[in-house]
């Protein structure tokens, strides 16, 4: 006999193929690897212009060539953290760059996210840079704590590797983008030269 229970299930619109809309979203892979300019870069191709929140002060967008609204974390945070009203951005794609600089500066992982959910509420998709796991063996994992890790929407780690990896004929190296976790999302594992 069949369940009487039906269940919805919300449809997961993507922003740039792999980021939920009104989610929150952690790209991560090795230091210096081109993260966010990828990211930025991913988002202008589908006419989106993002607001990066910069703690890692690394990028100069005209140098770049992209297309971002470039500002200050560590003013912000600041600020917040001082309970100073300030105007939060609405229906916007926000990059705070990076995890590791967000939780030292608010001093906590917990505050940090509860930051990131703020600006999440307020109708905006959040994409968290960060860093992976500096354990050789679990490079594949990121620098976030499993409780803040496994509850979010997405889980995309940026890496350097190849698409044929056996026999003779080795593929060269690209930067991938490999889906570890993607709620709703229907396409291929990895994202083979996703620069």
């Amino acid at each position: 006999m069949l369940s009487s229970i039906i269940k919805e299930y919300k449809e997961h619109v993507m922003i740039a193929e792999v980021f939920p809309e009104n989610g929150i979203s952690l790209v991560y892979g090795a230091s210096g690897i081109g993260k966010t300019i990828t990211t930025i870069k991913q988002l202008n191709a589908v006419g989106i212009k993002p607001i990066h929140f910069d703690l890692d002060s690394n990028i100069d967008p005209k140098e770049l060539g992209i297309d971002v609204l470039h500002v200050d974390g560590n003013d912000i945070i600041r600020r917040m953290i001082e309970d100073e009203p300030i105007a939060l951005p609405t229906d916007s794609v926000v990059i705070l760059d990076t995890w590791q600089l967000l939780s030292t500066v608010f001093g906590t992982e917990d505050d940090a996210m509860r930051y990131a959910k703020k600006l999440r509420d307020n109708g905006n998709t959040i994409i968290i840079i960060g860093h992976e796991n500096k354990h050789k063996n679990d490079r594949d994992n990121p620098d976030m704590s499993p409780e803040y890790a496994n509850h979010l929407d997405a889980k995309l780690w940026f890496h350097l590797g190849r698409k044929i990896t056996t026999g003779k004929d080795k593929s060269p190296e690209t930067y991938n983008l490999k889906v570890v976790k993607l709620r709703g999302y229907r396409g291929e594992p990895i994202i083979y030269g996703w620069r």
